[in-house]
């Protein structure tokens, strides 16, 4: 599976940096190294003398100065974190992971836009630093190039620039499925400090302005990026350096319209995104689970091509852990996920569904829907089908398979009826009997004495008006029922 996969496939090594001079004397006396220590992972130093990186068996080599490691002590690892994603989610996760290792842990504040969890116990048999970096996730890309951060996690993919730079430096293909992992899902929602019921926008009044007095926005976040992109005919940008900033304005001037992340709304509801044609997206767990909602905002982790630190390898494998989901969910995120989903009944989709003027599905379609899946639960699982040309929906797959085949292979979902349901145009059956063939090959054919039945219900059940922008890509998918 991916996130195991990815953990056996890398090395361990390099990354953290005490810079501060040490001398490895070998124990025969003969020869000595002196530089600034960069890393040490209980195995190996790796110092920055005058001949450049140099790396030693610490078992040949004794360390004398301020800066070597105690007997229990490593160098750890760095990360370099995009700002919303360090304002609850990373920090969260490093705490858990700590508890998951036995690990107590202590949060260090060194600035505005560093701190420090110091992991383990002096006396204990194992002590080491997580750094964290905050910045937004340009910068994040620029450290990952130039060797300062072990891993990195951004609100976006990297740009073409930015992964030929990436390449140049010799960190690897940012593209490569070991190298970029999927681990939480987000999304841009319009929120008001106080709206009427039912109150509903489409993004015609977003484009033109019709949308009250100002739009608040956070100033240099990827957002607010996409706003000035998108939202041309809005000119009244207010721009706010935190979100805390931009929600308590919002307070004050309910009027106003504002754009945040779904998990960082407070105790503002997002407003409705209307279609064209009546059926409605929200900004809902169940949906951002499944990766339904038209602006997602990942939280993506790059890492370099290159050895990482031993400390590091069981926290990339935590982070595709169950245990991790739970902090995800705590923290407003949302991520794939093998349960049922207490969405909208089955008979008000298709109710939705049919009262489309250009409904294409035939009745009879509608029938063998109502069959196949009226005693189901839908999983809040995403495959999406337009993989080839959206790098997230292919993310989005690869980490819904790989929750699915681990409930699998770890018997969860034993003797249920796992309905493998296509839609979304004249291929949706081979969508599915692709998808059930993907998933066979990730768990080696075991299923947990699960069954599987596979349906192409075409036009049926679209998530979106088919008139708006990003119908294709979200109408265009798979979904897995349980029953």
């Amino acid at each position: 599976m991916r996130w195991v996969l990815t953990c056996i496939s890398l090395w361990l090594y390099l990354g953290a940096a005490f810079a501060q001079p040490v001398t490895l004397t070998a124990i025969d006396g003969e020869l000595a190294l002196t530089g600034d220590l960069r890393q040490f992972d209980g195995r190996f130093y790796q110092i920055d003398t005058e001949f450049g990186l140099v790396t030693v068996a610490g078992d040949r080599v004794l360390c004398t100065g301020e800066a070597c490691p105690g007997d229990n002590q490593t160098t750890g690892f760095s990360l370099t974190v995009d700002a919303h994603l360090a304002r609850v989610l990373v920090p969260a996760l490093v705490e858990a992971f700590a508890a998951q290792q036995g690990l107590p842990s202590i949060r260090r504040l060194t600035g505005l836009e560093s701190l420090i969890f110091d992991l383990g116990r002096a006396d204990g048999s194992r002590r080491f630093p997580v750094s964290i970096r905050i910045a937004q996730s340009a910068e994040a890309f620029a450290d990952l190039a130039v060797g300062e951060a072990d891993m990195i996690l951004t609100t976006r993919q990297p740009t073409r620039a930015e992964r030929a730079i990436a390449l140049d430096a010799g960190q690897g293909d940012l593209d490569n499925p070991a190298q970029e992992l999927l681990i939480a899902l987000d999304a841009l929602v319009a929120v008001r400090g106080w709206f009427g019921p039912g109150e509903a926008l489409t993004v015609d009044d977003l484009r033109t302005g019709n949308i009250g007095p100002r739009l608040h926005v956070r100033a240099g976040s990827d957002d607010a990026r996409w706003v000035l992109g998108e939202l041309a005919g809005v000119l009244d940008r207010v721009p706010h350096q935190t979100l805390e900033d931009l929600r308590a304005s919002l307070r004050v001037a309910p009027r106003d319209l504002g754009l945040v992340p779904h998990s960082a709304r407070g105790n503002l509801s997002p407003i409705t995104l209307a279609g064209s044609c009546g059926l409605d997206l929200v900004a809902d767990r169940a949906h951002l689970r499944r990766g339904e909602t038209p602006f997602l905002i990942p939280a993506l982790a790059y890492l370099p091509a290159r050895r990482l630190p031993r400390d590091m390898i069981p926290f990339i494998a935590f982070l595709g852990s169950d245990l991790a989901a739970q902090v995800i969910a705590r923290a407003g995120f949302e991520s794939p996920s093998a349960t049922p989903e207490a969405g909208a009944p089955l008979a008000d989709r298709v109710l939705a569904a049919l009262a489309q003027p250009n409904a294409s599905a035939p009745t009879e379609t509608y029938r063998e829907i109502a069959l196949a899946l009226g005693d189901a639960e839908i999983l809040g699982l995403g495959f999406p089908l337009d993989r080839d040309t959206d790098r997230t929906a292919q993310l989005i797959y690869d980490r819904s398979l790989e929750t699915l085949a681990r409930a699998l292979l770890a018997s969860r979902l034993r003797e249920r009826v796992l309905i493998v349901a296509g839609f979304g145009g004249t291929d949706s059956e081979a969508a599915a009997r692709k998808l059930h063939t993907d998933l066979l090959e990730a768990t080696g054919g075991i299923t947990g004495d699960a069954t599987f039945e596979l349906y192409g219900f075409g036009d049926a059940l679209p998530v979106a008006c088919s008139g708006d922008p990003w119908a294709k890509r979200l109408n265009a998918r798979v979904e897995v029922w349980l029953r």
